[in-house]
Formats: structure tokens, C-alpha cells, sequence
């Protein structure tokens, strides 16, 4: 009967020992769990913060592109609209050169037609009244083309000036688009950062709070084999 009972106390020690190592391994299974529930957080945080910087990188790159070809074809316009101001106000100076010829043309010929009727009346038009007539109409033909010329000038420089003003203000445009275009990219790049960094730490968060979970479940395992052991061991004395 006695070696019954040990034999029976005997069963009880090592199921209280194996009780004991299946414990401490699932204890440590656990911890092991939290470990890689945290590693894995932490390497799905950096994968989210890798893409997102990524994402933004992409961004303001393309942000930069459309900035730069903005200026490019503000530059481009206004350019062109500089260049043919400049063939215009070239022609526009021929047109006026040519309209002053050609009232030159008409003085000489006003003077040419009083004297032939002076001389035809009998009058000699180097003193008296044909004299003063000739001098007026000549005064006048002068002040004529003075205006003529003057005209011509400021039309031309008008005309450069309103046409340098458009193409400035082209390329004001531009330049108000292109860092409209930097500043949005910009803004949307961070905030997009500001998300995704909420992401990455909530991430971080939970798998942290994974592993603290284990490691608590894998106390409690401990304390329950202990527990049980405890109370196999009592048995085993009892025995």
C-alpha cells in the first residue's frame, strides 16, 4: 500500500514539475509575443513615416516642376509680348518718319505754289505782305510737323510702356501662381506628414499596449503555476 502511495506522490511531484515548465514556457512565449507585438509596431510606424515622407518628397517635387514651368511660360509670353512691342514700335516710327517726309514734301511744295502766284501777281515774295504770308504758312506747316513728331514719339513710347506693363504683369501672375503652387504643395505636404505621424504613433501605441498585455498575461501565468504548485507540492507533502 505504502509503495502505492508513492508512487502516487511520485506522479504528483512531476506533474507538478511539468506544470511548473509548461507555465514558465508559455510565460515566455507571451513575453516573446510582446516583444514582437512591439518590434512589429515600431517597424509598421517607420514603414508608415517612410511612405509618408516619400509621398511628400513626390510632392514637392511635382509642386517644384509646375512652379518652375509656370515662371517658364509667364517668362515665355511676356517675352514675346516685349518682342513684338518692339517690331510694332519699329513700324509705327517708320509710318511716322514717312508722314513727316511726306508733309515736308507738302511745305516745300506750299512754298513753291505762293511764290509761282506771287510772281504771277507781280509780287516779290522776299518782303511785305507775301513775305509775311509765306513766313506764316511756313510757321504753320513747321508747328504741324513738330506735332506730327511729337505725336509719333509718345504713341511709340505709350504703346512700349503699356505693352512692358502687360508682360509684367504676366510675369507677376506667374510668379503669384508658381508660389502659390510651392506654398499649397507646401501645406499639403504637412499636413499629410501631421496625419500620417498620427498613424505611425498610434501604431507605435497599440503595439506597445500589446506587449504590455502579454507581458501582464505572462505574469499571471507565472503566478498561476506557482500557485499550483504550491498546492501540487502540498498535495505531494500530504502524500
Amino acid at each position: 500500500m505504502s509503495i502505492a502511495v508513492g508512487v502516487v506522490a511520485n506522479v504528483a511531484l512531476w506533474g507538478t514539475v511539468a506544470s511548473v515548465a509548461q507555465g514558465a514556457y508559455s510565460a515566455s512565449a507571451q513575453r516573446g509575443a510582446g516583444r514582437d507585438a512591439r518590434r512589429q509596431g515600431q517597424e509598421n510606424a517607420q514603414a508608415i513615416l517612410g511612405m509618408a515622407r516619400r509621398n511628400n518628397e513626390l510632392t514637392l517635387t511635382a509642386a517644384e516642376f509646375n512652379a518652375d514651368t509656370t515662371m517658364m511660360i509667364a517668362g515665355a509670353n511676356a517675352g514675346a509680348i516685349r518682342r513684338n512691342a518692339q517690331r510694332n514700335a519699329e513700324l509705327l516710327t517708320m509710318e511716322y518718319v514717312e508722314e513727316i517726309r511726306r508733309h515736308v514734301r507738302g511745305e516745300k511744295q506750299l512754298a513753291g505754289s505762293i511764290r509761282s502766284s506771287a510772281a504771277a501777281t507781280g509780287f516779290a515774295v522776299n518782303k511785305g505782305t507775301p513775305l509775311l504770308f509765306l513766313s506764316n504758312e511756313l510757321e504753320e506747316a513747321a508747328t504741324e510737323r513738330n506735332f506730327i513728331k511729337d505725336r509719333g514719339v509718345m504713341t511709340v513710347f505709350n504703346y512700349l510702356a503699356q505693352e512692358n506693363d502687360r508682360a509684367n504683369v504676366i510675369m507677376l501672375t506667374g510668379t503669384l501662381n508658381a508660389a502659390s503652387i510651392r506654398f499649397n504643395a507646401g501645406i499639403e505636404a504637412e499636413i499629410y506628414l501631421n496625419e500620417q505621424t498620427g498613424a505611425a504613433n498610434a501604431t507605435t501605441s497599440r503595439g506597445n499596449s500589446a506587449a504590455r498585455q502579454l507581458n501582464a498575461q505572462s505574469y499571471g501565468t507565472i503566478l498561476s503555476t506557482i500557485g499550483s504548485a504550491i498546492d501540487g507540492y502540498g498535495e505531494y507533502k500530504a502524500s
